[in-house]
């Protein structure tokens, strides 16, 4: 507000989903506008393109574009330069790559800093890269989350599998493991358990795992890619059981001293049901097979007749 005049962010989340957010305190403007799979990073807002119609140059274009359907979404850019007065080299810039574009002496950098006496906030256990590292359970198939932390480092962890099929064994999980980068991976025992509020749960505790602190952003691009690899820690396992169940998986970790930062999965929580899930799996899986023309590259379709509601 103090700047009084219009503010625009710009985020990328791997290709695979992109945001502009323009904001004008003064005029009371805030308009959005969102490309791919913004609901598999928990990212719901919708588009709201009538904001922008006094802010581009060429509304309808603009319009038409947000309306699109890219492979990779940052391709929203180029589309725009005309509209927004903003070329893709500068609209894609960040701080790694800055000193490689032709306005890097023009850009003006701001630091922040915590305030003295803080408290600590502790860990902040994020999908890595989403959308490529999640799907739906299958059974019998390998799935994986990876997770990184974007927070202060900590010691120990309860990894809970919760849902209604724990209770009778109706899905039970197999060769669950977490895999760090070229490190042998590390077998997880599971036991099934009665939790306080009368649920059961496969779960278990590792007082000695290790989640590194967040990459600190002051590096080039590549570097930090390399060590938020490093950092990464893929929790893989393997279903069994009651097909009809399978997107009732729920996974939680809770980081030990710090039970209100716990991380949760569930394949289609995000999405606000499970029909708007297989509705978007689906789609973006026959998109995927348009553009390869080779069926192994895509993950089976589902049916919601095949999934209790």
């Amino acid at each position: 507000s103090d700047l009084h005049t219009d503010v625009m962010g710009i985020s990328c989340f791997d290709s695979d989903y992109l945001y502009l957010n323009l904001i004008n305190a003064d005029q009371q403007v805030d308009a959005w506008v969102g490309i791919g799979a913004g609901k598999e990073i928990g990212i719901t807002r919708r588009n709201n393109l009538t904001a922008w119609k006094k802010k581009v140059q060429d509304h309808p274009a603009f319009s038409d574009a947000a309306k699109a359907e890219y492979i990779c979404a940052d391709m929203f850019l180029p589309d725009i330069e005309g509209c927004l007065g903003l070329s893709f080299e500068q609209a894609s810039a960040d701080l790694a790559h800055l000193q490689e574009t032709t306005f890097a002496e023009d850009a003006l950098y701001l630091y922040f800093r915590q305030e003295e006496g803080a408290a600590r906030k502790g860990p902040d256990l994020r999908l890595w890269y989403g959308i490529k590292h999640t799907s739906p359970c299958f059974d019998g198939l390998k799935n994986d989350i990876s997770i990184l932390n974007v927070g202060e480092e900590f010691y120990g962890l309860t990894i809970y599998f919760i849902g209604s099929f724990v209770e009778n064994e109706e899905i039970t999980f197999s060769d669950v493991k977490w895999e760090r980068f070229q490190q042998p991976p590390i077998d997880i025992p599971l036991q099934k358990v009665q939790l306080p509020d009368g649920q059961w749960a496969y779960c278990c505790h590792d007082p000695e795992m290790l989640f590194p602190p967040k990459v600190p952003r002051r590096m080039t691009w590549k570097k930090r890619s390399e060590l938020e690899l490093r950092r990464m820690r893929k929790l893989t396992f393997v279903p069994h059981g009651d097909p009809r169940k399978m997107l009732d998986v729920t996974i939680v970790i809770i980081p030990d001293g710090f039970p209100e930062n716990r991380f949760a999965w569930n394949i289609w929580k995000p999405y606000g049901s499970k029909e708007e899930l297989i509705k978007f799996h689906n789609d973006i899986n026959k998109r995927i097979l348009r553009f390869t023309g080779n069926p192994d590259d895509c993950l089976p379709l589902l049916k919601k007749a095949d999934y209790y509601e």
